[in-house]
């Protein structure tokens, strides 16, 4: 596949490769693209373990870390494993425009790839002078960027050193950042890069992030990149029922939702958005989902709101004290509680449908001078939706965090993503949330 490319590659030419009939290639795999995401998440693992070694998170200075990672990087680059391309660039290239699933897939391994690199980025970056337009996020997109580019000029210039001379470049430009005084002009220097293989790759993550120009404009316009940022002092992150019916593996509703889950790595960025707005200083909101017995009186049910009410979720014996609401469905995820049950958290009273507008919501996020808000949550075409609709409708500007949402089934997850992209003011990654979160 990554001498051929996906789509020339036939199922015949697999199987006589492997030396197995199509009767055993049918019976492990469902077709060529389940044989494609298994072998997304195999390389993926091949590349984190080949990039794991301890040795230089040994390091105490921050810096020390940065440029040891870059190096192993470099090892890497120079032994076998990426000597006939990277397989998550390959695809992202093949697949993109025809195969929106497996496209979310290697966006998703690749912002876990990028996200390994940034919290070492951002404690080298304090100890050292601010330089306009370089920050943490910046340069581990160009990581991935170089890493990317570096692979498809290796492949055609048929020459794999290509790879790891771009890398070395990379750590030499990382190494002047981290030393400068605030001389050096990163917008010249970074456009010297984008002419090499950092441009060729950005113009591949762009592609596989579903926009011809997202690695692009993010280089040649690195300079304006803290101007970008908006912020903190109006913005909150939302999380739409953050619950054990949702989460949970014995879930009421876990088994809808868990392709997505998987699909998205949901609960991971939830807890990455989490983590990053109290470290930062973020407001957080949360807006519950929750049944009383009394509930179970109404008239009128949708589809959806009675098969809630059949499976009994989200529910609690006591309106006013919420007994049993311990451990039960409609409590928090236990992970996230660290994160939300800090004090600071603004809780609100439960919605009732799929909208804040039963509960008190948009009056705590107006009462705190909020009037920005990024999104993510459950159900990813219900109510993360529904705050969506109905927050712009309040006059709020919205950020929706495509990756940090989960929807019951693809076909939902489409709809959900066609609807923010009409709707919302902007509609990012997870990392691209925090990036904007992170100053």
């Amino acid at each position: 596949m990554l001498s051929k490319g996906y789509p020339a590659t036939k199922v015949d030419e697999i199987c006589k490769s492997a030396g197995v009939t199509k009767g055993s290639f049918y019976h492990h795999f469902e077709s060529k693209d389940n044989l494609a995401i298994a072998l997304i998440d195999h390389y993926f693992d091949r590349l984190t373990k080949a990039l794991a070694d301890e040795g230089w998170l040994a390091h105490d200075d921050p810096q020390d870390r940065v440029l040891a990672f870059l190096d192993d990087v470099i090892a890497v680059l120079k032994g076998p494993l990426l000597k006939d391309g990277c397989l998550l660039g390959s695809f992202a290239l093949d697949l993109s425009q025809t195969h929106p699933e497996i496209r979310m897939i290697i966006e998703n391994r690749l912002v876990r790839l990028t996200s390994t690199l940034e919290p070492h980025f951002k404690a080298a970056l304090k100890e050292h002078p601010k330089i306009p337009g370089i920050n943490a996020a910046v340069l581990s997109r160009q990581f991935m960027a170089v890493l990317q580019g570096g692979v498809v000029l290796s492949k055609a210039t048929d020459d794999t050193k290509k790879m790891a001379e771009s890398m070395l470049c990379f750590k030499q430009l990382v190494s002047n950042t981290l030393n400068s005084e605030n001389t050096m002009n990163p917008t010249i220097t970074l456009s010297a890069i984008f002419m090499s293989s950092a441009g060729i790759g950005a113009m591949t993550l762009g592609v596989h992030s579903g926009s011809e120009l997202t690695g692009i404009t993010e280089v040649t316009e690195i300079n304006m990149v803290e101007q970008q940022l908006d912020s903190h002092e109006h913005t909150a992150l939302l999380i739409t029922d953050p619950q054990n019916d949702f989460l949970r593996e014995d879930g009421v509703a876990y088994g809808f939702v868990k392709e997505d889950l998987e699909r998205n790595n949901t609960i991971e960025n939830i807890e990455a958005l989490l983590k990053a707005a109290k470290i930062e200083g973020v407001p957080v909101f949360v807006s519950p989902h929750m049944y009383h017995e009394h509930d179970g009186e109404w008239e009128h049910r949708g589809a959806i709101q009675q098969t809630l009410e059949d499976g009994e979720m989200y529910k609690i014996d006591d309106p006013y004290y919420r007994a049993g609401l311990h451990n039960s469905g409609a409590d928090i995820y236990e992970p996230y509680k660290k994160y939300i049950f800090d004090g600071k958290t603004v809780i609100t009273n439960p919605h009732k449908v799929f909208g804040p507008e039963s509960n008190d919501l948009v009056l705590q996020l107006r009462k705190r001078g909020v009037n920005k808000v990024l999104i993510g949550g459950l159900a990813g075409n219900l109510c993360t939706e529904g705050h969506l609709r109905e927050l712009i409708e309040q006059g709020f500007e919205v950020v929706m965090i495509h990756d940090a949402v989960a929807s019951p089934g693809l076909d939902a997850h489409e709809a959900a993503m066609v609807n923010y992209s009409m709707i919302a003011n902007q509609v990012v990654t997870t990392q691209e949330a925090i990036d904007t979160l992170i100053r």
